[in-house]
């Protein structure tokens, strides 16, 4: 009796057990989908970033190496090539000559330039000369006389009194074997002239306040002085004009000197310096 109330407990155990062991399989069964469905979400997120990424990262990096190899610096080739160059023969040493002259001494000439009238003979130019020394060579001796007399004709003696003038010009007539030109008389009378009109006359630099708004404007552009009176003229406002010349009606250019001019206004005498500008 008791075999038989084992035997039956163990059946009831073991059908107990059947029936629970599907229950089992059917609770995991009816678990795991859920399980899957979140697998799936994350992995459907994460692999289209994790493409996208390594796409982008592939892009970079395939560009970063293009970059490098277009800057890849090319070497350029050095070629060395030897300089040609030639030896030629050394010169022969000449024996100099003395060129200096012990006995001699040259002469000093200082020369003031001026230039003629005119823009075609701007080239041209002409010189007063004055003989500051002489030369002691016998065999030039003529030669620098003949030169020295030459240029003492043409020295400007308008800065001299008319007694030295005079006393130059008959020297020099005499030793060209005549007697005292004409020229010589002109010039003295020139000069007195000259001192009579520069003492009778008026400073513009001085006086200009006695002419502002009467006298006209005048631009002295260009003073070319000359020791011939022909050879003298004067650029004002752009117009060229020598002595005796009228500048407008009421202004006459009367005289052309070497540091100013002198004009004659409605009968006043003024004196200009050379290169004035006067704004009227």
């Amino acid at each position: 009796m008791s075999e038989i109330l084992k035997a039956l407990k163990i059946s009831e155990q073991n059908h107990q057990r059947y029936e629970a062991l599907p229950s089992h399989k059917q609770s995991a069964s009816s678990a795991s989908p859920p399980r899957v469905s979140r697998l799936m979400v994350v992995t459907s997120f994460i692999l289209p970033v994790a493409l996208t990424a390594t796409w982008l990262g592939y892009s970079a990096y395939h560009n970063q190496n293009l970059k490098s190899s277009s800057e890849v610096q090319v070497i350029p080739d050095i070629i060395e090539v030897e300089s040609g160059y030639t030896v030629l023969p050394n010169l022969p040493i000449k024996t100099l000559k003395t060129t200096y002259r012990s006995e001699e001494k040259i002469s000093a000439v200082e020369t003031i330039q001026t230039f003629p009238r005119g823009e075609e003979g701007a080239n041209a130019e002409t010189s007063n000369t004055r003989i500051v020394g002489h030369a002691t060579h016998e065999e030039k001796a003529e030669e620098t006389d003949a030169l020295a007399l030459e240029r003492l004709s043409e020295l400007d003696l308008s800065q001299f009194s008319p007694e030295i003038a005079f006393r130059v010009q008959s020297m020099l007539s005499n030793e060209k074997g005549g007697s005292p030109s004409t020229e010589a008389f002109n010039a003295n009378t020139q000069d007195t002239s000259s001192q009579d009109l520069s003492i009778s006359s008026v400073k513009l630099v001085q006086s200009g306040a006695d002419f502002q708004g009467l006298l006209p404007a005048m631009n002295f552009q260009t003073h070319v002085y000359s020791s011939k009176v022909d050879k003298r003229w004067v650029k004002i406002n752009g117009s060229e004009f020598v002595e005796g010349d009228k500048i407008n009606d009421l202004v006459t250019l009367v005289e052309i000197k070497q540091r100013y001019c002198m004009i004659n206004y409605e009968g006043q005498l003024i004196e200009i310096p050379a290169l004035y500008d006067w704004k009227g």
